[in-house]
């Protein structure tokens, strides 16, 4: 293999062999650093919003090591045709989970121990029937891109960088926890079930849904932005921000648009 061509491939993947380890929480994000919401999450992005990937390379490299001969091989006569590594902002300093990793020609990004590249091809099909991370390779698993005679021979080896933000700090009622979802932080009850509150901000009589008030003990007391409030037949039930939540019941979770929201914690 021409050495240009393997020196270009070692560099899309000698980062994950020095990659410093993840911290165990996020911290704001660098310069020229954003996000978008997509379907599959808060998604990374350069400034101009120019999408941000992570490459199963990096990890494949970083776990085995004789892999990652297989796949620079592979990768080394288009890879670096197709991924530009994003280097570190000008006076970036690590911390949480950022950082970067050492390349010949600087500091490439790095969140959660991942290397972050932009996409430099014309388009994303043309990644799809490159055959870098075959199927075959131990513990490895990923979407099929191509197919000859029903036999994966390449794989969905890139994905959109998601951005999972530091937790807020949030006082809840007994029962009542934070989680992430996707692109935000809602409420949950202690079975992971998410809270809504109505568009109206009114409790659910009937027809809700598959939905349910949240109910207050009646010896509850405020907490933080959460508070008891009681109808007129003197049922009591929490309330954030004035809102009364409410949670899944056993017949699921609301359509979308049905005239309910998440709720966030804000």
């Amino acid at each position: 293999m021409d050495r240009k061509l393997k020196s270009a491939a070692a560099l899309v993947l000698a980062g994950a062999l020095a990659l410093p380890p993840a911290a165990a929480s996020a911290g704001p994000l660098p310069a020229g650093i954003t996000t978008r919401k997509s379907e599959e999450g808060l998604a990374l992005a350069l400034g101009a919003g120019e999408p941000l990937y992570r490459l199963d390379l990096d990890r494949i490299a970083k776990r085995r090591r004789d892999a990652a001969r297989i796949a620079e091989e592979r990768c080394a006569d288009v890879c670096h045709k197709l991924w530009r590594p994003a280097p570190a902002p000008k006076d970036f300093v690590a911390g949480g989970d950022w950082s970067t990793t050492q390349r010949p020609w600087g500091a490439q990004l790095t969140y959660k121990g991942d290397p972050l590249y932009t996409f430099a091809g014309e388009s994303l099909a043309e990644a799809a029937k490159l055959q870098v991370a075959p199927p075959y390779f131990s513990s490895y698993s990923a979407k099929p891109t191509a197919m000859v005679d029903g036999v994966p021979v390449a794989t969905l080896y890139w994905h959109a960088a998601l951005y999972e933000p530091p937790a807020p700090e949030a006082k809840t009622p007994a029962g009542v926890g934070v989680r992430w979802a996707k692109t935000a932080y809602v409420f949950a009850d202690t079975e992971n079930r998410q809270l809504y509150v109505a568009r109206s901000g009114r409790a659910c009589k009937a027809d809700c849904g598959g939905l349910e008030p949240l109910a207050a003990p009646l010896a509850a007391a405020p907490v933080g932005e959460w508070k008891p409030v009681e109808d007129s037949a003197g049922a009591r039930y929490w309330a954030y921000q004035g809102r009364i939540a409410h949670r899944a019941s056993a017949d699921g979770e609301p359509l979308p648009g049905a005239g309910w929201r998440p709720l966030e914690v804000r």
